[in-house]
């Protein structure tokens, strides 16, 4: 298998990053008065500030269209005003248009949660767009806005082509960061950080926006905060591979078709498998017989990344999540004695998801 695949169902893909102040999904960085005062313009010109819903993936992807000429063009482009006054959002890449009305903004302007904000505050067009996504992803997805990556945000409002790596590997990690470096004029970027992040003290499964990068200092922002400047030199991003992902989208060239680029993986060098609707693995072979791999230097390193621990009396990787979930890796032979990592993750309530990631 390549290790570039191209995928139509963004939200069963992975949905780990939805940190909000508390790490929790219950936690806020601003608290706003009561406000009916609403300023629509089809620009994001105001500070930002996340609530209590965890959709940094969704702000962060905002916000960094609307660092470039050619995003803010995007963003005004998707929001208009009918004739009786309420506000319509078009998701370009998904061909959808919503409406959202003034008594909505202001009902959510409003709305909090344990004493703070529901959405996002600051910037009213900001949260026009958010109660949009709300609505486009209940009628497609029949699910909220908690979790997600930036790419979703990408290709919900425009026709760009997407990239997203996940890597430990330092040439195709480099290799997108200087794509964005000489064409940032014209293509947007966030990073997701899903581990904590030595030498800084930085929310993890939490997605920032990139502002600029010049090839030796990254500079990000956290949606927590807007008006926020995160600094990493390009040493930080050596020495914490593995711990970050970084998506792109950029400009489709013109008579080509929009294209979904995913390479690298999520654990160890492993690629995941595309998953349909019903979350099953697509184009793969039963699992026949469990196997374990050699315990080499290079998976248990990829692995202690991630914060698992081998068990020996096992031969399974192990970790505790922050949600009070459990992740299990081990590897495994398909029908066509393929090596495969499979991913299970059992939830407080017993219920469990797993995944199937290839060798890349």
């Amino acid at each position: 298998m390549s290790d570039e695949i191209s995928f139509s169902n963004f939200k069963n893909y992975n949905t780990i990053i939805n940190n909000t102040k508390n790490g929790d999904d219950s936690g806020s960085i601003y608290s706003g008065d009561s406000d009916t005062n609403i300023n629509i313009n089809g620009e994001i010109d105001e500070p930002v500030y996340q609530g209590k819903t965890g959709d940094c993936w969704f702000l962060s992807g905002i916000l960094s269209l609307s660092y470039t000429d050619r995003g803010q063009e995007i963003l005004k482009n998707a929001i208009s005003q009918n004739d009786n006054g309420d506000y319509e959002v078009y998701f370009k890449g998904m061909d959808k248009t919503y409406t959202i009305t003034q008594e909505e903004l202001i009902a959510a302007n409003n709305a909090t949660i344990d004493g703070v904000n529901k959405y996002s505050s600051g910037d009213d067009d900001m949260l026009l767009l958010e109660l949009a996504a709300e609505k486009l992803y209940q009628e497609i997805y029949n699910d909220d806005i908690t979790g997600g990556f930036s790419y979703n945000a990408y290709n919900c409002l425009t026709d760009d082509s997407l990239s997203y790596y996940h890597t430990i590997n330092s040439d195709k990690m480099f290799e997108l960061l200087d794509y964005y470096k000489e064409n940032q004029d014209t293509v947007s970027a966030t990073l997701a950080i899903s581990n904590e992040f030595d030498g800084y003290d930085l929310p993890t499964n939490h997605e920032y926006a990139v502002k600029s990068y010049d090839g030796e200092t990254l500079h990000i922002t956290n949606p927590w905060d807007s008006t926020s400047d995160i600094t990493l030199t390009k040493e930080d991003l050596i020495n914490n591979y593995g711990r970050y992902s970084l998506s792109t989208s950029s400009p489709t060239e013109e008579g080509n078709e929009k294209t979904t680029k995913i390479i690298g993986s999520t654990l160890g060098g492993y690629l995941g498998y595309k998953i349909d609707n019903d979350n099953n693995v697509q184009d793969s072979g039963e699992i026949e017989t469990t196997i374990i791999l050699e315990n080499d230097e290079e998976t248990k390193d990829a692995l202690n990344r991630y914060g698992f621990t081998y068990q020996e009396e096992s031969g399974l990787y192990y970790k505790e999540n922050n949600n009070g979930s459990k992740t299990y890796a081990r590897f495994v032979t398909n029908s066509n004695n393929e090596i495969d990592l499979k991913y299970t993750t059992i939830a407080p309530d017993g219920t469990s998801s797993t995944k199937y990631y290839k060798k890349s």
